[in-house]
């Protein structure tokens, strides 16, 4: 898919500098977190709960069980979690580059960990690494760009359908407006 489809919307964005590239350890669990947070947005957009008429009653209750697993891993996310999101940014996502406004910039090829509170629904990250590719002075701060760590293949998949869904109902929403305004 490339960066050919991405979306630009105002999202809690933190970072941080790291000395070195993601260890497998930090990378097995970035990635366990981040499928957690796919499956709970699937289940927020009713994806994947269409039952098969031979199968009905079966996906319906896999479907109603995956919403209550959604309710109580949200619920004890949110015990935990005790600090309010980053504040707001605008950022560019793309599946091989992100890049959003800060007011002090990381230093170039630098190693970042990114994390961006993608769902109000969800108040878990998604949690990305790459390296810092530009820092562009813009305003009263800076357009920093992240080259992406690929994460492993279906956790990466997931991702790039993530981004082209977003890009999609931007699109839509866009349309529906000027419709709206014409």
């Amino acid at each position: 898919m490339g960066d050919s489809v991405f979306y630009e919307t105002l999202l809690p964005v933190a970072w941080q500098e790291r000395e070195h590239e993601p260890e497998p350890s930090e990378l097995i669990q970035a990635h366990t977190i981040n499928r957690e947070i796919f499956s709970a947005l699937h289940v927020i957009d009713d994806v994947g709960g269409e039952a098969v008429a031979d199968n009905e009653n079966r996906s319906e209750n896999l479907h109603v069980e995956a919403k209550l697993n959604l309710l109580i891993n949200m619920v004890s996310i949110l015990l935990r979690w005790q600090q309010k999101p980053p504040p707001e940014v605008m950022i560019k996502m793309g599946s091989e580059k992100i890049t959003w406004f800060c007011l002090k910039p990381p230093v170039l090829d630098q190693w970042l960990q990114v994390q961006i509170y993608v769902c109000g629904l969800v108040p878990q990250p998604l949690s990305l690494f790459g390296r810092c590719q530009a820092v562009q002075a813009e305003n009263d701060g800076f357009l920093v760009s992240l080259t992406l760590l690929k994460m492993e293949g279906a956790l990466q998949e997931e991702f790039e359908k993530f981004i082209f869904r977003q890009h999609r109902r931007s699109i839509a929403q866009l349309r529906r407006r000027i419709s709206q305004d014409g």
